[in-house]
């Protein structure tokens, strides 16, 4: 959804929606305001004439062929503009848009339908899901190109916007599946302004963004996924976890997989975000973690290589996804037992601050590599050895045999040795790693390991199709 417009504009408020508490109840008010903007030498402005308010009503899932007919569970906004008798004599062209919109997310569904009808014809339609088309910065666009702007002299143009919801079971009640019970929109709530927008230059057809946020869209897969996807760790975020889970996603045109939703801070300090951790699958090569054999990540060969040479070598498209993300640099010398070296002790020492001598315990930067803590999450256990079992044991002992479910259910595991992040507190150049047996351990910065390069995407980006699987990726895209 996008109006590449280097225009300058006006947004007319028009209406205002609420939502009560019982049902979906949908109440109209108008404030009429003077807005007026200088553009150039002269004002823009329009004349609109609307209903003050609209009767409270019930959204209840109906028929599509009832809308026309239906006048108790259908919104309706009904509104009428022209140009001001104080606009300049030049072409002026508008969009409707709903801005200020925020939307429960069960309301975002194919079967949350809406059309504009505009002098008696409708001109376009859609519905709130996220695949139709994306909510960006609360604004959805429902012109699908720009319309005219009658002169003050001329007859208004009439608008009516609709909003229902669609009965999803359309044959006999008992064809109906469970898939289809709508229930779950009852009770919710969505909130938003219709706003007219001028412009002074030529139309320009609306490009549709389908995609959901995706740090919002993917822990709605939590509870259908409970065998993929878990949030017990301390800080219950939510992660992936499994041998082969559909967290597959395209990034750099190269298969990489979500590990989780995680809070992030850009700078030291700086304000968190729901942001998206995602590690290529496979290894770039093997590399030393630091050539001159030292565990200080801020200053590691490997730390400059990412950021650098490897990042630069991105595609401007992925390069643009990704932003600078606070990394823990925590460490530990202490991780043999159950009482010292499992996943939720890991979580901790990324997050301290025991580190070796006056080694920084964070780094800012845009790439990065997996955490001991993500290997561990990311199990999902077997029928022999179950995931609380796993979580149960420290790492570095899951090459037993008796804990192989721990690595095979596991989808970080790979057959290679592979660094991550974290140092070894009590020696200035050890680093921890996952090793092609399933431990976790250290060694020298200098050895040569299987390197998966990790980053935070930005809190904007969106889903725009795919489902998560090796053959279907999930696509990235902006807002």
């Amino acid at each position: 959804m996008f109006k590449n417009k280097s225009t300058k504009f006006i947004i007319f408020e028009i209406i205002i929606m609420m939502i009560g508490v019982i049902g979906i109840t949908l109440a109209v008010s108008y404030v009429m305001n003077s807005v007026n903007i200088n553009v150039d030498t002269a004002n823009l402005a329009i004349d609109y004439t609307g209903n003050l308010t609209l009767p409270s009503v019930n959204l209840v899932p109906i028929l599509d062929s009832e809308v026309e007919s239906n006048t108790e569970n259908v919104m309706r906004i009904n509104f009428s503009v022209k140009g001001a008798s104080t606009n300049p004599n030049i072409p002026i062209i508008y969009d409707v848009i709903l801005s200020d919109l925020v939307v429960d997310s069960a309301l975002k569904s194919e079967y949350v339908k809406w059309e504009l009808e505009k002098n008696g014809t409708v001109i376009s339609s859609g519905s709130l899901d996220p695949w139709f088309d994306s909510i960006r910065d609360g604004k959805f666009w429902l012109t699908e190109i720009q319309q005219d702007l009658v002169r003050s002299s001329g007859t208004a143009d009439n608008y009516e916007f609709r909003l229902w919801i669609s009965e999803a079971c359309t044959g006999d009640i008992t064809t109906c599946t469970e898939d289809m019970d709508q229930s779950n929109m009852l009770n919710k709530s969505i909130s938003g302004k219709i706003e007219v927008v001028l412009y002074t230059k030529g139309k320009e057809a609306l490009e549709r963004k389908p995609g959901m946020n995706a740090a919002e869209y993917i822990p709605t897969l939590l509870s259908s996924n409970p065998t993929t996807m878990n949030n017990d760790d301390p800080d219950n975020n939510v992660r992936y976890m499994g041998a082969d889970p559909n967290n597959y996603v395209l990034f750099n045109n190269e298969l990489w997989r979500i590990i989780g939703i995680f809070d992030v801070a850009s700078t030291y300090g700086g304000p968190t975000e729901k942001r998206l951790k995602i590690i290529r699958d496979d290894s770039i090569g093997k590399m030393a973690w630091d050539s001159n054999n030292t565990n200080d990540w801020s200053k590691a060969s490997l730390q400059t290589h990412l950021n650098g040479t490897y990042f630069n070598n991105l595609t401007s498209e992925a390069k643009g996804l990704i932003g600078d993300a606070v990394w823990n640099l925590g460490g530990t010398a202490s991780y043999t037992s159950a009482s010292n070296g499992l996943p939720s002790h890991f979580y901790g020492y990324e997050r301290g601050t025991t580190v070796y001598g006056t080694r920084p315990t964070y780094w800012v930067g845009k790439i990065g590599l997996m955490y001991p803590s993500d290997y561990g999450y990311a199990t999902s256990g077997g029928t022999t050895t179950n995931r609380a079992s796993c979580l149960a044991k420290e790492m570095r002992s899951w090459s037993s045999s008796s804990y192989s479910d721990c690595k095979n259910n596991d989808y970080i595991f790979k057959t290679t040795t592979q660094w991550t992040m974290t140092h070894y507190s009590s020696y200035s150049n050890y680093v921890f790693y996952v090793n092609g047996s399933a431990s976790v351990g250290s060694s020298y910065a200098f050895y040569g390991h299987a390197v998966r390069p990790t980053v935070y995407l930005n809190s904007n980006v969106l889903i725009t199709g795919g489902d998560g699987s090796q053959t279907s990726p999930y696509v990235l895209g902006l807002e």
